[in-house]
């Protein structure tokens, strides 16, 4: 008897202790779990709820009328976006940089709640690896990437499989925990998921845990469940119809029931937390009916049908049952609510609405922000947009702006003559919203054309008219490089190798001198006519090869306009933040501006080779010593004196003759010129090439700048004095009484030793080295017309020469661009040198030819060993014949840049460069580099791998010249 009654006391004992635990289990609050479910493509339309009424959803509906519905939760208009955005709390501008994935640097949800001591579960479609960009990725088959990513267990479709290898719904393709599960027909993916989650909640119920679950539901394809009658047929299970979408939302339904039931069966109901939602608008294949009109599905376009989701959230004893909350709530939201739910301070650009589900005083989100660029898909760039919206009234960055109480579809935007002013207010708030967006979006173009040369713009041109979008991202505001900045004495060599859009422009010229207008501070009679090698304009050949700068101008922005292509100026690279490469290649450029710009082939169309240095590219700066490249012309060239840019006679560099200890007069170096040969740092003198004009109504006074020092000018006064009196042999005639300035003798208006460090140099050091160029060309101009050293005949001629009136007129009549003769050169798998100029060596692959002179103007000014000065660097030979440029030396090597060309600093040693870099020759490479990349894009291969061949024959159908007859 008394062992039956302590063993009652231990049955009645141990049940008492049961009671306890499970009074615990049920009664514990803090803290609570948490479970996120989120649909994959179902708007909110899509449910009773919301006033839907072409599903059947029970369970769905019982969820919104035991908990919180929100009325206006707004998503991004497509699934990774909204992924990336849920996961991370943080705007798409910061992170998404692909479709499919997401980088384990950032803190997401999963490792939040871990960290909270939450056990983490993920079951659904993952789609993070970057299954899609599998050359930019050496993880995308990582399959502990969830596990990295804070979920200790996973069931996930899409992780290290892309969909072409398994679908999701019969017979799925499930990875489970770093295994592979076996399935067969008859298994259904949506039940493998839920029953996994169904599991982790019972084996983790008592403890904290966190679950989120991204189904795979009701994406398409649109197949039976085994809800469906045609289930039955295991071939039917395959067969695609939009039919089956409304059994598709009633399994999801029922998937909620089993969740719901689940945490009742465990007792833990009232301490969980659980949410439903979906990632975006419904298939656009999706027709369903509301109680008010007729949706078709929004998915992948911003308006509200691709935005608007389901939101119910259940929390049993916060949340008040029916509630209707008719605020707004957006994707980031979800990660700020987590993060103060665990008592985390984190960056994130969502609102917390934990106070509104406990009923606390909340301070409502007024407007939703939506960064919208899809990355993937044929029409990515159809919907791409920034909004702002308050749940009346919604404003797109391109300035649209809609009422949507009254254009849901928002199809009549708001004019801005017709807005009342309620609505003016709120527009203009909108818009200080738009200003405070983190990012903007990029803009997109097949082909990105970094500068604002003549070479920048051949490239964009001919990439438009090969049918591929392309950008003009321009530092500078005026386009046309030296072309219309002042170089309208065009160095040309021989006009017969010159084709393709050089010559086009070159007839453009042509045509706009011979209207009768066009001569409006001379008579065309009066005009000498006088050019290089060939009449200035060229009748016979219908071109024009000395013009004002303005003209120049004026017709590349016509050639732009004709054909359409966007142009940003003032746009300067950001040389060390603002070059994204991925796996070799560009993905995208971005400006100190902000603005961003991503493109699938770039080209560096810069006189100074910014984006290819950026980029990584290899490159040299000065001159190679002759040895490298086994050239005579190369190097330090001590003694060698071609052009008159020398001294010819003895004069001393001191500032008082014949004495050192004096001290040396200004511009003369002091150091080493170097060993003859021998390579150095060195590059040739910059200068700017002035418009001049003796024509009285439209000349302005030269002046005395307010910075001016006579001593800059002492050698030039000793110059003088040996009786050089050379100072307008380079005053070359141009158009309309005008003049190209160039520079000419030993001291002129080159600004010889001055720019060493202008290639390398920071854009605020660059400004620097303008400034002082600008000053020493000014105060020289000031110093010929008023110095009483200067010669009277001098003087007096210098008197009557002043700035044109009608170019430059924004900069002061001063040109804009500095004349950069060379600056970086690339060096890629082909380097041009003096033998392939000279006709010595062949070049297998040409895509444009060239004939001027090697010529490299001065690049120091020393003292001999003599006493004397004299200057070095100036070199002038003759190829005999033109000669070909090769395509590889526009071509990084494949290994520094798959996705670059570089057509003016080009692969080319100095000597050959000083040859290669005329304006018409920039022109053709820069039509030869946009080619390739068209012919890239159009053909899917990379720029590297187009045979050369084809290349060839559409360069020439195109009239570029690519051989000519040798005379020898």
């Amino acid at each position: 008897m008394l062992q039956l009654n302590l063993r009652a006391m231990k049955i009645l004992t141990g049940s008492f202790l049961l009671l306890i635990w499970l009074s615990l289990v049920s009664c514990r609050k803090d803290p609570p779990n948490v479970i996120l479910v989120m649909a994959d493509d179902m708007g909110a339309e899509c449910l009773s709820t919301y006033g839907g009424t072409s599903y059947r959803t029970p369970n769905l509906d019982q969820m919104a009328q035991d908990g919180l519905v929100v009325d206006h939760c707004i998503s991004q208009p497509l699934c990774t976006p909204s992924r990336v955005k849920l996961m991370t709390g943080l705007c798409n501008a910061r992170n998404y940089t692909h479709f499919g994935h997401l980088d384990t640097k950032w803190l997401n949800i999963g490792t939040l709640m871990k960290e909270a001591g939450y056990r983490t579960c993920i079951s659904g479609k993952w789609q993070l690896n970057g299954l899609s960009y599998k050359e930019l990725y050496s993880d995308w088959d990582d399959p502990s990437r969830p596990n990295q990513m804070g979920f200790d267990s996973y069931c996930l479709w899409q992780l290290t499989h892309p969909r072409s290898e398994g679908e999701r719904y019969s017979g799925p393709l499930i990875e489970q925990n770093g295994k592979l599960l076996k399935t067969g027909p008859d298994d259904y993916g949506p039940d493998i998921f839920c029953d996994f989650v169904l599991d982790f909640i019972e084996q983790n119920r008592a403890d904290p845990f966190f679950i989120y679950y991204p189904m795979v539901l009701v994406h398409a394809p649109f197949v039976p469940t085994p809800g469906s009658e045609a289930w039955i047929d295991p071939e039917d299970r395959y067969r695609r119809d939009t039919a089956f979408f409304p059994d598709m939302m009633t399994y999801t339904d029922k998937i909620i029931g089993k969740i719901r039931n689940k945490l009742e069966e465990e007792g833990i109901a009232d301490n969980t937390l659980l949410i439903f939602t979906a990632d975006n608008g419904t298939s656009t294949a999706i027709v369903s009916r509301t109680k008010i009109r007729r949706v078709r599905g929004g998915k992948g376009n911003t308006i509200t049908d691709g935005v608007h989701v389901p939101l119910l959230i259940n929390w049993p004893g916060k949340t008040e049952p029916g509630k209707h909350y008719k605020g707004l709530i957006e994707f980031s939201d979800f990660f700020a609510t987590l993060a103060e739910l665990v008592k985390r301070d984190v960056k994130t650009d969502g609102h917390s609405f934990l106070p509104l589900l406990e009923g606390k005083h909340y301070r409502e989100r007024k407007t939703v922000m939506v960064y919208y660029d899809p990355m993937w898909g044929r029409n990515a760039n159809r919907h791409r947009n920034i909004f702002v919206q308050t749940r009346s009234h919604k404003l797109y960055q391109d300035g649209t702006f809609f009422n949507l109480d009254a254009d849901i579809l928002e199809k009549h935007p708001i004019d801005s003559t017709e807005m009342t002013q309620t609505e003016a207010g709120i527009r203009t708030a909108l818009q200080d919203e738009l200003g405070n967006v983190p990012g903007r979006l990029p803009v997109t173009a097949d082909v990105i054309v970094y500068g604002g040369t003549s070479a920048a713009v051949s490239a964009a041109v001919q990439t438009a008219r090969m049918g591929r979008s392309v950008v003009l991202v321009s530092p500078d505001i005026h386009l046309g490089g030296m072309t219309a900045s002042g170089l309208g004495w065009t160095d040309s060599g021989n006009k017969a190798v010159i084709g393709g859009l050089a010559r086009n422009f070159y007839h453009r010229l042509y045509l706009h001198y011979q209207e009768e207008e066009s001569w409006r501070w001379q008579d065309k009679s009066d005009y000498g006519n006088t050019g290089q090698g060939s009449p200035a304009i060229d009748g016979a050949q219908r071109t024009m090869w000395i013009f004002e700068p303005g003209v120049a101008e004026r017709t590349f922005e016509e050639m732009i306009t004709e054909n359409g292509i966007p142009v940003f100026r003032n746009e300067w690279l950001d040389r060390q933040n603002g070059v994204q490469l991925e796996n070799g290649a560009i993905r995208t450029i971005t400006t100190l501006s902000g603005k961003r710009f991503r493109g699938k082939v770039f080209i560096d169309a810069t006189y100074e080779g910014d984006l290819m240095a950026s980029a990584g590219v290899s490159y040299h700066v000065g001159r190679e010593g002759n040895d490298l490249y086994g050239e005579k012309w190369n190097g330090v060239q001590t003694g060698v004196l071609h052009h008159g840019h020398h001294f010819k006679t003895d004069i001393s560099p001191y500032i008082v003759p014949g004495d050192p200890s004096s001290g040396v007069l200004p511009r003369i170096s002091t150091g080493d010129p170097g060993k003859y040969g021998k390579g150095d740092h060195r590059v040739q003198a910059y200068c700017f090439r002035m418009c001049l004009t003796r024509v009285p109504e439209n000349r302005v006074e030269i002046t005395r700048p307010s910075d001016y020092d006579s001593t800059q000018y002492e050698l030039l006064v000793r110059v003088f004095a040996s009786g050089w009196r050379e100072v307008f042999r380079k005053f070359d005639p141009i158009p309309n009484g005008k003049t190209d300035v160039n520079n000419h003798g030993p001291f002129s208006f080159d600004n010889i030793g001055m720019n060493y460090d202008y290639p390398e140099a920071g854009y605020k050091r660059r400004k620097e080295i303008i400034a002082e160029h600008t000053s020493y060309q000014k105060g020289l101009l000031w110093f010929l017309k008023s110095d009483p050293r200067v010669p009277a005949e001098v003087r007096n001629e210098m008197a009557t020469w002043g700035y044109a009136a009608d170019e430059f007129t924004d900069n002061g009549h001063w040109p804009h661009q500095i004349y950069v003769r060379e600056a970086r050169r690339m060096v890629s798998g082909f380097v041009m040198t003096e033998h392939e100029v000279l006709g010595d060596a062949p070049v297998d692959q040409p895509v444009g030819m060239g004939s001027y002179t090697m010529d490299s103007h001065n690049v120091q000014r020393y003292i001999k060993p003599d006493g004397f000065v004299q200057n070095e660097g100036d070199i002038g030979v003759h190829p005999e014949n033109p000669y070909q440029i090769d395509l590889r030396s526009i071509l990084p090597r494949k290994e520094e840049c798959r996705n670059l060309l570089v057509p003016v600093c080009l692969s080319s040693s100095h000597i050959a460069f000083g040859s290669i870099r005329m304006e018409p020759v920039f022109m053709i490479l820069g039509q030869s580099a946009a080619t390739l990349a068209a012919m890239a894009l159009e053909t899917g291969k990379a720029i590297h791998a187009v045979p050369y061949e084809q290349l060839k024959k559409r360069l020439l159908e195109d009239g570029q010249v690519l051989e000519y007859q040798r005379t020898h």
